[in-house]
């Protein structure tokens, strides 16, 4: 058993952070969302941290004994980072507002947690940032349900489900397990344990985004097939459509005037009726829209 955690940990981390390098080269081309790419990252860093035992990492005294509350205050920024990011990939009323609410919550949250530290009581910070973070993935799971999807990612229903699934499947686990370690006085033993349960939710969490990530970074680079269908039913002339394909590639307006001999108010005319013609509002969705679909 004792070579299954350093496979899991090395599989795990290798799919994470390919996961974020993909997001990171979408990010700076246009097509990818900053909640997403914080969301990846705050994952990652949740999981850094609970699996640093196994990597001998907190065997020093005073990073050891801050290791709950880093620990704990990273579950809320994962909770966060989760609520801004649904907020993102749906259509939600009053999404500022909301996300106000968020951020009120998230301050009460860490507050909470400083002074549960500060008291000595680590349980009930780990607790409250634990369940803050169960809130954040039932809130998920409504605001799903309620919102309609926005465009960019209205052809991943089945995936998020699964997804969804997983994550209560190892919260509730987690809670359960976290509940009876502190019944039996094994707290301390526990909260940093979970390396075989957080190493197999991110390999599942990975296998299941990495195509869709894939698929965009190929779009990125050209290489992926634009949806012909798509753009000769929505009227897309010819001139758009050469405009569309430098669009997806990177190309700056600038760059597309120059290439197609054409002025930059000529680009900006183009690029606003393919959008239109599309019903997208960003280079995020419209890389989608006109990605063929396995």
């Amino acid at each position: 058993m004792q070579i299954l955690i350093p496979i899991l940990l090395i599989l795990a981390y290798t799919l994470i952070v390919a996961r974020l390098m993909l997001q990171t080269v979408c990010y700076f081309k246009g097509i990818e969302y900053k909640e997403t790419l914080l969301h990846t990252l705050s994952f990652l860093s949740v999981l850094f941290f609970i699996t640093a035992d196994e990597l001998n990492l907190f065997h020093g005294f005073i990073f050891g004994k801050a290791r709950h509350l880093v620990f704990a205050l990273l579950l809320v920024g994962l909770a966060t980072a989760k609520s801004f990011k649904i907020h993102k990939e749906r259509i939600v009323p009053h999404v500022k507002i909301k996300n106000r609410i968020v951020t009120g919550l998230t301050a009460v949250i860490i507050f909470t947690v400083l002074l549960f530290h500060l008291l000595g009581a680590t349980f009930w910070a780990d607790v409250s940032a634990i369940g803050y973070l169960f809130i954040s993935v039932v809130y998920f799971i409504v605001a799903g349900k309620i919102y309609r999807r926005s465009f960019v990612v209205k052809d991943r229903g089945k995936i998020e489900k699964r997804l969804v699934i997983v994550m209560i499947v190892f919260l509730c686990v987690h809670l359960l397990f976290g509940v009876i370690a502190w019944i039996t006085g094994f707290w301390d033993r526990f909260a940093y344990q979970g390396a075989y349960l957080v190493s197999a939710i991110c390999i599942v969490l990975c296998l299941f985004m990495l195509p869709e990530d894939v698929k965009r970074c190929l779009l990125v680079a050209g290489k992926a097939e634009m949806n012909a269908d798509l753009l000769t039913r929505f009227n897309v002339t010819a001139r758009e459509q050469e405009v569309l394909s430098l669009l997806v590639k990177g190309k700056s307006y600038k760059e597309i005037g120059t290439e197609l001999f054409i002025s930059m108010p000529t680009v900006k005319t183009h690029v606003s009726n393919i959008y239109a013609k599309l019903n997208v509002k960003n280079k995020v969705e419209l890389a989608n829209s006109i990605t063929i679909r396995s």
